[in-house]
């Protein structure tokens, strides 16, 4: 292989746009990349997403020989690509609520046969960092929880349904990015613990994850003090060679995670981290989009190889790790999609799943079930951003799912003829008046909040729900601090 091609098969990168056109034909002909990431801006429907993958791997086999890994961030709950198109899956910590790991099998094994059936041989998930930390903003519902035992169990469970469907695996953020409530996006994490604390803690799901047979690793933007400090983990050895090879055994692909996020741009330059990263043990570095982003890029990484700056043997090391996935996944046996996509089944086992995640923290009045009649009155009090939101779950947000299972016969006997108010996220005055005089009116409010404890506004607008002395029933939507 050329260092052109080699260089190409370290890296995988997003892309705009919906068909295929010059800059993704140059990428895969010329820049010979070894994958590409969709994200929603690359997404119309199910069938344009097909043909567009087909015709990919068609060009990359037919000018280099070598398939492309195709994967997505489909991580369910409010980080969806397909909107409306695809079954609706539940976020990881929904799954976690429902303290079933068999669900996480289900809904690995759904998403995965529905994404396989699209082109897709790769998923970005599951997110195996702990959610111990109530502010984390960047982490929120993506986390299965925050007992170590459990988020292992559910993220086992994930990738074995993941296996079966025919898609690759990626646990992340190693070596656990959740004790941190700076968000990589924007600034970078420190996290101050020592690897004894990490291996009683955080290490626990990825260890399991390994002896699994997880795909590949996703390292995190983060300073993870003790272990390297002010060394980041996309470009620390100590990280992902003498934790995740030498100390855990890891054998599979190790990912950076996107260059592009601040907490690592902000404090290495990408051309710089590049070339670090590889020597580090990271196998494919991963970029959003950005023409000369990711040629500035790939021309460092091709002259690095050329020079011999990163050794031949370190980049074999990576290209047999590559190949022998690519060998597994990328094969063409994309059932008929009309068997697939729509399926009824999958809507069922994914509405009882969700309704299964939905936990009654309190209910000291009795209020749940509902014991209604035709002359009560009943509000439902819902944030703005779930104004298409269904309250049967059937479409829009999936916090539909979740108005559905605080609802439904196994806690209320009558759930139709509801009222219903939107507010922002963040309520103005104006707003707060408008719901509490439309409140008085009623004799049993649902108020559903949304990231409470960090947004401003609905606090205040808790209290004065609650001072109204109504029958109220406090849904969380979105993490289950708010309560």
């Amino acid at each position: 292989m050329t260092p052109e091609e080699k260089a190409g098969q370290l890296y995988l990168t997003g892309f705009n746009g919906t068909r295929m056109n010059d800059y993704l034909r140059e990428i895969i002909t010329e820049w010979k990349i070894g994958g590409l990431v969709f994200s929603v801006r690359n997404v119309e429907n199910p069938i344009q997403v097909r043909d567009l993958i087909e015709e990919i791997q068609e060009l990359a086999v037919e000018k280099n020989d070598i398939p492309l890994i195709i994967t997505i961030n489909q991580e369910g709950g409010d980080r969806t690509c397909f909107i409306e198109s695809l079954t609706r899956n539940p976020g990881s910590m929904a799954i976690g609520a429902t303290y079933n790991p068999r669900w996480a099998y289900e809904v690995a094994y759904i998403v995965g046969k529905e994404l396989r059936t699209l082109g897709f041989n790769m998923l970005f998930m599951p997110v195996l960092d702990l959610s111990n930390l109530v502010d984390n903003t960047a982490l929120g519902i993506r986390s299965f929880g925050e007992n170590p035992e459990l988020v292992a169990e559910m993220g086992v469970q994930f990738i074995k349904g993941l296996s079966d469907a025919g898609l690759a695996s990626t646990a992340k953020h190693f070596p656990g990015a959740g004790g941190s409530a700076v968000d990589a996006h924007f600034d970078l994490p420190h996290i101050n613990r020592n690897i004894n604390q990490f291996e009683n803690y955080e290490l626990i799901p990825f260890k399991k994850a390994i002896k699994a047979g997880v795909s590949s690793l996703m390292t995190a933007h983060t300073d993870f003090v003790q272990i390297d400090q002010g060394v980041i983990a996309t470009v620390s050895k100590k990280i992902n060679t003498e934790l995740a090879r030498d100390r855990l055994g890891f054998k599979g692909i190790i990912f950076s995670d996107a260059y592009g996020m601040k907490g690592l741009i902000d404090n290495i330059s990408p051309i710089q981290a590049c070339v670090k990263s590889i020597l580090a043990g990271v196998d494919i570095i991963l970029k959003r989009h950005g023409r000369k982003a990711n040629y500035a890029i790939l021309k460092i990484l091709r002259e690095a190889i050329q020079s011999g700056q990163i050794p031949q043997t370190r980049i074999d090391e990576s290209l047999k790790r590559i190949f022998a996935l690519k060998q597994k996944i990328c094969f063409n046996d994309q059932p008929d999609i009309a068997n697939v996509l729509w399926n009824k089944n999958h809507i069922k086992k994914l509405e009882a799943m969700s309704e299964d995640s939905v936990t009654v923290l309190r209910n000291e009045k009795k209020l749940l079930p509902l014991k209604l009649n035709f002359n009560t009155k009943i509000l439902l009090i819902m944030p703005d951003q779930l104004a298409n939101a269904s309250l049967d779950g059937t479409t829009g947000d999936p916090a539909g799912y979740i108005i559905r299972g605080i609802l439904s016969e196994k806690y209320s006997y009558y759930t139709n003829g509801f009222d219903l108010i939107h507010y922002g996220i963040i309520p103005y005055q104006q707003e707060m008046e408008a719901v509490i005089k439309k409140a008085k009116n009623y004799d049993v409010l649902i108020f559903g909040s949304f990231r409470s404890n960090m947004l401003p506004g609905q606090p205040e607008l808790i209290n004065k729900i609650f001072s109204l002395n109504k029958k109220i029933i406090w849904i969380a939507l979105n993490t289950p601090y708010d309560l």
